[in-house]
């Protein structure tokens, strides 16, 4: 029995479009990862005179105290959410530039040649 296999042939350009792409996909993901590290919030919770900063784990409410309020935690706090923000930007970015380039290497597919492996 005899099997073909058959593949497609890329021009130069869709060649560099799929490593462009490629390449593109990575920092995307790595860019969710990051994002990861941001996930749930912080929040100042008063506990009688004093505040102390939480970390909110999960939807239900679980939460862990990270401290009472001082210069340290204020910069932890401020640091999360900064970092919190620019990780969303980040993927924001990426994944619009990920579409674009799947709009893109779908139209420069179109060129493409079939061809036979033997």
């Amino acid at each position: 029995m005899i099997i073909f296999m058959y593949y497609t042939v890329l021009t130069e350009e869709q060649s560099r479009e799929l490593i462009d792409s490629s390449q593109i996909y990575t920092a995307y993901r790595e860019a969710l990862q990051q994002s990861a590290n941001y996930s749930g919030s912080m929040i100042w919770k008063r506990v009688k005179d004093r505040e102390y900063l939480y970390r909110l784990l999960d939807r239900f409410g679980n939460a862990k105290s990270l401290g009472r309020r001082c210069a340290e935690t204020e910069a932890r706090y401020v640091a999360f959410m900064n970092g919190k923000q620019e990780s969303k930007l980040r993927v924001e970015s990426v994944k619009a530039e990920l579409d674009n380039r799947a709009r893109y290497c779908k139209a420069a597919s179109a060129g493409g040649r079939k061809s036979s492996g033997h």
